[in-house]
């Protein structure tokens, strides 16, 4: 069978968008660096453990980093050490993911309730919740199914629903014929076709080891849970001010979908990243940064 491409043609609305805005887990391995983060796991009341990364002031402002799919928390390596010390960053790696544990069971609402177990545990009351593709899916349940927890929301590569995403519906087709062992080669053409923008090689072969760490039904149930996915009659109860994110390259979700987050999430910001694909965080790390910096801020006055 063909492969699926994840970049396929996408020209809806950009002029449009651009116009709105143009601003039981396995142990993680001792880290060498000397920045001040460090890997730790946590098990949650519900007996799943997570594996994360905690940086910054334990004094901080609490923002959670959620990652997409297949990814682990190393998704946002090349944001970690650009992000402010006074924030206190936790960078989580889901469900089925990475090192975390793999029960088996990966419906969106699952995973929400992962985050605010995960935020239970840390002792973490309110958050600014940051997510990226899948991750922004989990990141809109929460605010939905929990807005007293929420003092922020983030959404990176996002949409409104994956129900009848056909970007995402070829992707399915391939994943459900995938069987182990995977083919690397495949992994890694699918991480590196979701980016207009060059990433270091060292970087992208990190993140295709990460996603080699999924085994096929694992790949196939996470995929088949996210297609479930459909935000579109709930999106105006969101409460939270909201920054949407989104590269004019990306081509799983298009400016379509872009402008309905932004027209129907009541406190919605929407920016644009030119030359950009659906990893903005992989490709602008300094840009997202700062435009996630200006936005903590805000959300503090």
């Amino acid at each position: 069978m063909k492969r699926p491409r994840i970049v396929t043609v996408c020209s809806l609305l950009i002029v449009g968008l651009a116009q709105l805005s143009l601003s039981a887990c396995t142990p993680p391995k001792e880290k060498t660096d000397t920045t001040p983060q460090a890997t730790r796991s946590v098990t949650l009341d519900s007996g799943l453990c997570l594996e994360y990364l905690e940086a910054g002031s334990p004094d901080g402002m609490a923002v959670v980093f959620l990652h997409g799919y297949t990814d682990s928390h190393d998704s946002f390596s090349r944001v970690a050490p650009l992000m402010p010390r006074e924030v206190r960053a936790f960078y989580l790696t889901m469900r089925g993911h990475g090192n975390s544990g793999k029960p088996g069971a990966y419906a969106m609402e699952l995973f929400a309730s992962d985050v605010t177990g995960f935020m239970d545990r840390l002792g973490i009351e309110k958050a600014v919740v940051v997510g990226h593709s899948m991750g922004s899916f989990i990141a809109q349940e929460v605010a939905l199914s929990h807005p007293e927890r929420v003092s922020g929301l983030v959404l990176i590569g996002s949409g409104a629903s994956c129900s009848d995403n056909k970007v995402l519906a070829e992707l399915k087709a391939y994943v459900d014929t995938l069987k182990d062992p995977i083919d690397r080669g495949f992994v890694r053409e699918f991480q590196a076709s979701t980016v207009a923008a060059p990433v270091p090689d060292a970087f992208l072969d990190h993140v295709v080891d990460e996603s080699m760490k999924l085994k096929a039904n694992e790949w196939q149930k996470v995929l088949a849970a996210l297609m479930a996915v459909d935000h579109r009659e709930q999106l105006s109860t969101i409460a939270a001010p909201t920054l949407v994110l989104w590269g004019e390259k990306d081509e799983v979700f298009g400016a379509s979908e872009q402008l309905f987050l932004g027209t129907h999430i009541p406190d919605a910001t929407l920016k644009l990243y030119a030359d950009t694909g659906h990893g903005l965080q992989w490709e602008r790390p300094q840009r997202f940064v700062a435009d996630l910096s200006d936005f903590l801020q805000a959300t503090q006055q």
